[in-house]
């Protein structure tokens, strides 16, 4: 744990985007058959949800999708949970309602979504008042047919997100894909119940920064403070203080209250 709060501490001011990656997500669902002993099975989990979340960088269609981390803070939250859930061929009337032709993307954006069936950076089950400030939601699948296919202008972009911001909303945007996640014969067989290797998997990946992760440095703050040594005591907490100030669930309406 020392060493995770000197890595914290080190990294996250400097990087542009960190997810930090727990070695085995806990509380799998029973879509998954999986070997949580075998590094083959838990690399191909992670690179699912790691291939899926980066997609729209990959896509000339979204040209937005980097900006759209930097949130209200203007890259100051670097530090992002990676979750991902998987919509089986099974799912029926229990898909999603964001998942299915007959909602637009768009009318759903005001919410973040909090249910993910996996996540990769930490154990903790996300709360019902956990606090999203920015989430980026990649869905990959059904053909969205009442969705708008002309890409957003800049404009656009930018005046959405100050009206979110004035309104204490998160910054959630939302990228969608007919590009289902490939299951190429490298990948364990069966890992995804009823999957199709022709067909290929639906998924949702989000990358996301939440008040969770001040709880998280909260705790790596009081571990600094009593097992490292005195010259570099005050450097480790006083930095990971900063840092843990940038996730505390009351900073949008500080933010507010500071631009009247």
């Amino acid at each position: 744990m020392i060493n995770t709060a000197r890595t914290l501490n080190s990294i996250a001011p400097l990087a542009s985007l960190y997810c930090p990656i727990i070695d085995a997500p806990q509380h799998l669902p029973k879509y998954l058959n999986i070997d949580m002993q075998s590094d083959w099975y838990k690399s191909a989990l992670l690179a699912s949800a790691i291939e899926t979340a980066t997609l729209p960088s990959r896509l000339r269609t979204y040209r937005d999708f980097e900006t759209s981390l930097l949130g209200h803070r203007g890259g100051a939250q670097t530090i992002f949970e990676l979750q991902s859930s998987v919509i089986t061929p099974d799912a029926g009337d229990k898909r999603p309602p964001w998942a299915t032709k007959k909602d637009t993307v768009q009318k759903s954006n005001d919410e973040a979504k909090l249910a993910f069936d996996i996540n990769f950076t930490t154990t903790q089950s996300m709360a019902d008042d956990t606090a999203v400030f920015t989430q980026v939601q990649v869905f990959r699948g059904e053909e969205q047919k009442s969705v708008n296919t002309e890409p957003a202008t800049f404009d656009d972009i930018g005046l959405t997100r100050k009206l979110r911001l004035y309104a204490s909303k998160p910054a959630v945007e939302r990228f969608t894909s007919t590009l289902r996640f490939p299951l190429p014969d490298s990948y364990p067989r069966n890992m995804f119940s009823g999957s199709d290797a022709k067909v290929g998997v639906e998924m949702v990946a989000a990358l996301s920064t939440t008040s969770r992760l001040a709880e998280k440095l909260r705790d790596l703050q009081t571990i600094a403070s009593r097992g490292v040594g005195v010259d570099e005591r005050e450097n480790l907490t006083n930095g990971l203080g900063e840092l843990r100030e940038l996730y505390e669930k009351d900073w949008i309406s500080e933010s507010d209250s500071g631009d009247d």
